[in-house]
């Protein structure tokens, strides 16, 4: 009889014989299931591999999704990014943003700027605080008496009239207030140097800035003078041109209304035109104006009349012009014959004084007076601002003057930067954002020194020259500290006293103040340290003679920057403004200056003939870009150059910065929801949508004419152009549009 034992193990052995084949099948599974899973525990505990589930992988902060929101909005997914990266980019927000009846333009920069000065409204607006600075409290005066429509009109014309008085008529009134012009007494210098009490210098351009050749000290500059349209080709277009005329009709109205006679208006304003258009004849065009060292031309006070002689028929003396103006209330300085002087236009003051005794007094005084004027009918009553609104159709397509609170923020804030600033800091500014941009200004510096040593076209002494004056840049992050500190900010505002019903004479009592206070510098050690910018600014900005970069507080916000959207976008936005201003400092203009700011050529003779050979492909390319907004007008790539360079340098040492920051962290960051780009997809999706923009064809046109920036839609267009980066990462075919063969490259 079998034992126990073994009927047990005969009993083991047919278990398995007796299993069907599925279950068979469903134990063997069952046996892998339990075995990956004890390995996949085994793992985990070791550290060796994490499990996250997929959505860990996406940012879903509500900067991330505001950002995603915001990108997929304005991308118009039906273009291929290869065949137009900018309508690729903007096409959706083109679509969906109409410029508004008194705008010439419309783009994300601007609608920036708007959301500031609502800030700013509603800062200004508010009611004193106790204790509060006084450098705030003249800011709301000012500000009240500007919104003070009905006090305005009420005052109509009696302040300005005063004014005219005070600089002995105006001419074209003749008998009735405001003119009583006497051409016996009538005496230029006095008249020129009355202006100035405002700042305005029609005929001579007359100021007190840095010396180009000592950063450390400033000198008095004399220059063509700023023209009373845009631009000198606005004159030079024949007398019946479109935009002429409207200018004409303008100072027509204008003189109407102060009661100038209808009959003989026609004849003053005609011959002040012909007037204007020799003045514009004679000065130099902008193009011909890139080289520094041509602008600075070193004389004496004493050489002025002997250089330049004096016209017979006007009462014009040099040295009582320049006498009258360091002789004002609160500067009250003489100058002597021996003091030196710049004089960055011979060319023009060789034929001002030949052009002036051509015409007659009364033209020519017609034409001084009408200068100033034009500047302050916009501080008049409302009938005013319609004629200026009438003007801007024809010149610029505007068809609207805003809201009256848009134009007294934007005052404000230009005239009491600090005082607006402290609001705007101490109610928006995000102080981390100092610190975060202190890194990625010092990753974008770092990846502009790996760009210069590929260079093939410097010689290894100028590279280590130039990666010195990179490093020296200073910079200037959100604002100057100063203006948290109530003593301080309101030691700059010392002098300052304005009242709520008296816009007008807070207007010129504000120009005095800074004509003053910059004239009186000129014996003053210069401050390089001081802030040159209002915090509350929608801007970025490179100095040459301070050799610093500068980022305002109100750039530093969406979408331009945000410390919690990811970092792919604030590279591709305020990182490439990061690299545009530093390259800034190398451009045509940047680079006649060395690391302390004095112009100085430390570059040899044979790299500054490689630069300019290098940047004539630039000249080229830009040339043949045909502005569609402007009715396929060609842009001008010399008058654009320097922003261009610009351009093309930032971006490529903002992506490099960008793909270094990612490097060490080790790893991509998390993608964006509902977006399926990759995150340096994203960088050059950002550097174009911070550009996205709708134009007026006539502001498109003046753009052409007049800009220093390539339009928007080329800065994006021939910057990627020219960037195999952004090839590779949108694996654009070579030999398409955004992908040519052919590429220019400086920096």
């Amino acid at each position: 009889m079998p034992s126990e034992e073994s009927e047990t193990k005969r009993s083991e052995g047919c278990w398995w014989k007796r299993r069907t084949l599925l279950e068979k099948i469903l134990l063997v599974l069952l046996l892998i299931i339990f075995l990956f899973l004890l390995v996949l525990i085994i793992l985990l505990a070791l550290g060796i591999f994490s499990f996250k589930p997929q959505e860990d992988d996406v940012c879903t902060s509500y900067g991330c999704v505001q950002a995603a929101a915001s990108v997929y909005n304005n991308i118009d997914f039906s273009v291929d990014p290869c065949d137009n990266f900018y309508n690729y980019a903007c096409g959706n927000w083109r679509k969906t943003h109409v410029i508004p009846e008194h705008r010439t333009y419309l783009a994300r920069f601007s609608v920036l700027r708007e959301e500031v000065q609502v800030t700013l409204k509603y800062l200004l607006e508010g009611e004193s605080l106790p204790g509060e600075p006084k450098a705030v409290q003249y800011a709301r005066k000012m500000y009240k008496s500007c919104i003070n429509i009905t006090n305005i009109e009420e005052r109509n014309l009696s302040a300005a009239i005063d004014l005219l008085d005070s600089f002995g008529g105006w001419p074209a009134l003749d008998d009735r207030p405001g003119g009583y012009w006497n051409e016996d007494s009538f005496d230029l210098s006095l008249l020129l140097s009355k202006l100035m009490l405002y700042y305005n210098n029609p005929l001579i351009g007359f100021y007190v800035s840095v010396d180009s050749k000592n950063s450390s000290a400033r000198m008095i500059f004399a220059d063509q003078p700023g023209l009373n349209m845009p631009g000198r080709s606005f004159f030079l277009k024949g007398r019946n041109d479109e935009k002429l005329l409207a200018y004409e009709n303008l100072v027509k109205s204008v003189l109407l209304d102060f009661g100038a006679d209808p009959v003989t208006v026609d004849e003053d304003v005609n011959d002040q035109i012909e007037f204007e258009i020799a003045l514009a004849n004679i000065t130099i065009p902008s193009n011909w104006r890139r080289n520094s060292e041509d602008l600075y031309n070193k004389y004496t006070v004493g050489e002025l009349a002997t250089t330049f002689p004096e016209p017979t028929k006007f009462k014009f003396v040099w040295k009582e012009y320049i006498n009258n103006v360091f002789g004002m209330e609160n500067i009250n300085m003489h100058i002597q014959d021996d003091e030196p002087i710049i004089v960055e236009e011979p060319r023009y003051f060789d034929k001002l004084f030949v052009t002036l005794e051509q015409f007659s007094k009364r033209t020519v005084a017609n034409y001084v007076i009408w200068s100033i004027m034009q500047n302050r009918i916009v501080n008049l009553p409302s009938r005013f601002d319609n004629m200026m609104t009438e003007y801007n159709k024809v010149l610029t397509g505007r068809v609207g003057s805003g809201p009256r609170w848009q134009k007294c923020t934007s005052y404000v804030n230009n005239n009491f930067g600090t005082a607006v600033g402290r609001l705007y800091v101490e109610e928006k500014f995000d102080e981390e954002a100092k610190s975060d941009m202190n890194l990625m200004i010092d990753g974008i510096q770092k990846a502009y020194g790996e760009l210069l040593e590929e260079l093939t076209w410097m010689d290894d002494y100028t590279k280590t020259l130039a990666k010195e004056k990179a490093n020296y840049m200073q910079r200037k992050i959100g604002y100057d500290d100063f203006v948290l500190n109530d003593t301080v900010l309101d030691a700059g505002y010392q002098n300052y006293s304005m009242t709520e019903d008296n816009y007008f004479e807070n207007i010129l009592k504000l120009l005095n103040l800074w004509v003053s206070g910059d004239f009186k510098k000129l014996r003053q050690p210069v401050n390089k340290d001081i802030w040159t910018s209002a915090p509350a600014t929608v801007n970025a900005y490179y100095s040459s003679p301070y050799n610093r970069i500068m980022f305002p507080a109100g750039i530093l916000q969406p979408p331009y920057y945000h410390r919690d959207q990811p970092r792919s976008l604030n590279y591709g936005g305020i990182g490439s403004l990061i690299g545009h201003e530093i390259t800034h400092g190398f451009d045509n203009r940047g680079r006649q200056y060395d690391k302390f700011g004095n112009l100085n050529q430390w570059w040899g003779d044979e790299v500054i003939e490689k630069f300019i050979n290098n940047s004539e492909c630039f000249i080229k390319q830009y040339d043949k870009y045909s502005y569609p907004e402007a009715g396929g007008k060609l842009m001008n790539g010399y008058q654009t150059l320097g922003e261009n360079i610009a351009d093309n340098g930032g971006l490529k040492q903002a992506f490099r910065g960008y793909r270094a920051w990612v490097a060490s962290m080790g790893k991509e960051e998390p993608s964006l929801p509902s977006l399926n780009l990759t995150h340096s997809q994203l960088f050059f999706v950002n550097f174009a949508q911070i550009r996205c923009s709708n134009h007026r064809k006539a502001d498109a046109i003046h753009h052409i004419l007049t800009g220093q920036h390539s339009p928007p839609r080329f800065r994006v267009i021939g910057t990627l152009q020219n960037m195999k980066e952004f090839a590779d990462t949108y694996n654009c075919p070579k030999g398409s549009y955004m992908n040519p063969e052919h590429k220019c490259r400086l920096w």
